[in-house]
């Protein structure tokens, strides 16, 4: 090999390997800006995510408390407690039936305090024994907001008090 292509490839390498280097740095701080900029989007969005679940769970608690104070529905649980009238379970059953038409529960069922269906908006479910049920147990403590079931795909946030 002539030495003027030895050099001319001498020179070519010595300006190269700078230019590599350069570009490898350039690539590598490339990648680490991206990697930056994908976690701060995944944080972002799931502080954004957090929020919105915290604030359809207050809306829920919410729902919840304002069912609780029906008076028509607490009078005619009461007497149905007390003397088991079905005149008060249609009550009942009226009452839970207009809370529906809101659109904010799919079903609505009261609970007595021994665990059976006594009234709900799902007609089938009446008399179910549901005492070994999670949501019941955690519902006969204090209102609860984090039950949640999936049955056939579907998921269902029990709210309970």
């Amino acid at each position: 090999m002539p030495i003027r292509v030895k050099i001319i490839s001498l020179f070519l390498l010595v300006a190269l390997i700078p230019y590599a280097a350069i570009a490898l740095f350039i690539y590598s701080d490339l990648v680490q800006t991206a990697e930056k900029e994908a976690v701060n989007r995944v944080v972002l969005l799931a502080t954004f995510q957090q929020k919105r679940t915290e604030h359809l769970l207050d809306q829920y608690r919410t729902r919840l408390e304002q069912f609780q104070t029906r008076t028509l529905l607490r009078a005619a649980l009461a007497q149905f407690v007390e003397t088991g009238d079905d005149d008060a379970r249609a009550a009942i059953t009226h009452s839970i039936v207009e809370a529906q038409k809101g659109g904010t529960f799919k079903e609505i069922h009261v609970i007595s305090p021994s665990g059976f269906i006594i009234a709900s908006t799902h007609t089938a479910s009446v008399g179910e024994d549901v005492r070994e049920e999670t949501f019941y147990q955690r519902g006969k403590e204090k209102n609860d907001i984090s039950s949640l079931v999936k049955i056939d795909g579907e998921v269902f946030l029990y709210l309970t008090g």
